[in-house]
């Protein structure tokens, strides 16, 4: 029998997206942050539209943070910890925001970045180790791709989705997702802050470099063994292969449902990995969440606007100060997230795509076109943000009515809860 496989074509298209973003995101650095010598895109923001947008670039990129950085920690380590400590989403969230938000606190921006380092560092060496102890368990790729083809899921091995797949549209993926990219690659503070704070131009350009090559890694690190987690769940199912490990068994862990497949990595991790390795992995992917706070309201807020002549050690505690507001901020988001149903990735994707477009039109075009005058930047930003933002409003509320309309069906499964 015949199995088309088709990694390769989604390794591609993985490529050519973050390229395309990289690339835009090397402009702006030569045309614009690195040059005008600022330390945030909101102060570069006023130096070419004035104040007013600053403050409105402000304002969207700390709503930005909490519903999509600290909204994508928040239901990743409760996934993780749900999984490997049984602890749910209440316990959970509130352990990984007070200890992001002490060490942030106590060691700053450098923390962060050298926490950065080591996850990244831990998550190549363990990644490709953990898929190579993926590929061994299910029997390689082709056992794997027969495996998902004999249970009716041959399209979880392509990027190209017909289009009657209403969660995954192809047409999103080369239009919407090139938009999110370059808002989050070249006009997100807490992606920005790491080129801003590098010792030169070239330093800036080299670690954008590294980045985009980086990027070609998460397909195999990340997709490949979420797809081979559900195979060996399928295989279970079908053929009760692995049923007799009592504590390991595949069969229980319910990844046809869409709340339970978010945790495809994580039972992996747990169920096939050796010891030394589970721990390395778990400690690596704790190490990613609590690396998304910014610094943008002590720059852009306070200093430029409340306290202009304030002292170092000022705004080092209002730094601070700020940090444990985005914790107790996040806390009081996490009714919201505890209601979020679905697949992880495409909920933090429809909180970026509606904040995204207004935010990265606007500091694209004021760099690369000089026509762009202030009014036209603040009113643009304005309308598109409010528009944008009343359409994620009403995708909350009626979450459950448009997915039953869209889809045919509601969608099974637990909430994150």
């Amino acid at each position: 029998m015949m199995v088309q496989f088709r990694l390769p074509s989604a390794c591609l298209a993985v490529r050519v997206d973050h390229r395309l973003a990289d690339r835009a995101a090397r402009r702006a650095l030569r045309a614009g942050y690195l040059r005008a010598k600022v330390t945030t895109v909101p102060e570069y923001c006023e130096k070419r539209f004035g104040p007013g947008t600053r403050v409105l670039v402000s304002a969207l990129s700390l709503i930005a943070c909490i519903v999509t950085k600290i909204s994508a920690s928040i239901l990743a380590g409760g996934i993780l910890l749900r999984v490997v400590a049984g602890w749910d989403l209440w316990t959970s969230v509130p352990i990984i925001i007070v200890t992001t938000g002490l060490y942030t606190i106590g060691g700053g921006l450098e923390a962060v970045m050298y926490t950065d380092v080591l996850q990244a560092g831990i998550f190549v060496v363990g990644g490709l180790g953990g898929l190579a102890i993926a590929l061994q368990r299910v029997g390689g790729f082709g056992e794997m791709a027969l495996t998902l083809q004999r249970a009716g899921l041959e399209q979880n091995l392509h990027l190209i989705r017909p289009a009657d797949d209403v969660s995954n549209l192809t047409t999103g993926s080369f239009s919407g997702l090139l938009i999110a990219s370059v808002w989050y690659w070249c006009v997100d503070q807490v992606i920005v802050q790491r080129v801003l704070s590098a010792r030169s131009l070239a330093h800036a350009r080299a670690g954008c470099a590294a980045t985009d090559y980086a990027k070609l890694l998460p397909p195999l690190m990340m997709v490949v063994p979420g797809i081979i987690a559900r195979a060996l769940y399928e295989r279970c199912r079908m053929d009760g292969t692995g049923a007799e490990q009592l504590d390991g068994c595949w069969c229980t862990a319910r990844l046809n449902e869409p709340d339970a497949a978010n945790a495809a990595y994580p039972e992996l991790i747990v169920r096939e990995f050796p010891p030394g390795m589970v721990g390395l992995m778990i400690s690596a992917m704790v190490c990613a969440m609590m690396s998304s706070l910014s610094s943008i309201f002590t720059v852009d807020v306070y200093h430029r606007f409340l306290r202009p002549d304030a002292s170092e050690r000022e705004l080092l505690w209002c730094g601070r100060i700020a940090t444990a507001a985005t914790c107790v901020i996040a806390l009081l988001w996490l009714p919201v997230i505890s209601q979020q149903r679905g697949e992880f990735y495409l909920i933090v994707q429809n909180a970026s795509s509606h904040i995204a477009p207004a935010l990265a039109t606007v500091v694209l075009l004021g760099i690369m076109w000089p026509r762009v005058n202030s009014r036209a930047a603040f009113a643009g930003l304005l309308s598109g943000s409010v528009l944008g933002l009343a359409a994620y409003g009403v995708n909350l509320a009626f979450e459950h009515e448009c997915r039953a309309a869209v889809v045919g069906t509601t969608i099974g499964g637990p909430q994150l809860a």
